[in-house]
C-alpha cells in the first residue's frame, strides 16, 4: 500500500539548494535528472539559514518520492551544518545530500559538540559531487532514488491502454520491446 501511495505522488525527487549552489543545480543537477534519468523533478531554493528548511520544505515533501538537499559545507559553520541536516531529517523523506565540497576535518567539532554532528553525518546518505561528467557520482546518486516510474509516462499518453493492445493485435505486427 505505502508503495503505491509513493508512486502517487506529483513528483519523483524534490530538489533543494540555497542560492551559492544554484548555478550547478540549474545547470547540471536538475537537467540530467529530468532530462536524461526521466525523474519528474520539483525544485525549491531554500534560505540561506538552514533554521528555517523544515518549515520551507514539509509541504513540498509531501508531493515528491524522494529528497535531494544540496549542500556546500564550507558555506556553513559546523553549527549551521548540524542544524541544517536536522532540520532535513525531520522531513518525511530520508534526505540524499549531495555535498559539492569535502566535509571540513571535524575532529575539534566532535570534541566540542558531543559527537552529534559526526553522528548525524553517519546517519545521513551523503553522496560527493565532482564533476558533471563523473559516472560514479550519477550511479550513487540514482542508486540512492527510487526508480523513475517508467510505466506511467507511457500509460498517461494513451487514452484506453486495452483498445491500443487490441488494434496492435489486429494488426497482425510485432512490436519490439526496447
Amino acid at each position: 500500500m505505502r508503495e503505491v501511495l509513493m508512486l502517487e505522488k506529483e513528483f519523483d525527487v524534490l530538489v533543494c539548494w540555497t542560492a551559492v549552489d544554484g548555478e550547478l543545480v540549474r545547470g547540471a543537477l536538475l537537467p540530467t535528472l529530468s532530462l536524461k534519468y526521466k525523474y519528474r523533478v520539483h525544485a525549491v531554493l531554500l534560505s540561506t539559514q538552514p533554521d528555517t528548511w523544515y518549515s520551507e520544505l514539509v509541504g513540498e515533501a509531501s508531493r515528491c518520492r524522494s529528497l535531494v538537499a544540496v549542500l556546500s559545507p564550507a558555506q556553513h559553520s559546523p553549527q549551521q551544518l548540524l542544524t541544517a541536516l536536522r532540520q532535513l531529517r525531520a522531513l518525511p523523506l530520508p534526505p540524499v545530500v549531495v555535498l559539492l565540497q569535502d566535509l571540513p576535518k571535524l575532529k575539534r567539532e566532535a570534541k566540542e559538540g558531543g559527537e552529534s554532528l559526526v553522528s548525524t553525518l553517519r546517519g545521513t546518505r551523503l553522496v560527493a559531487w565532482r564533476h558533471v561528467h563523473e559516472r560514479a557520482f550519477w550511479t550513487a546518486l540514482r542508486l540512492a532514488l527510487p526508480l523513475p516510474p517508467a510505466a506511467r509516462a507511457r500509460t498517461d499518453t494513451k487514452t484506453n491502454p486495452e483498445q491500443d493492445d487490441n488494434k496492435n493485435s489486429r494488426s497482425g505486427s510485432l512490436t519490439a520491446l526496447v
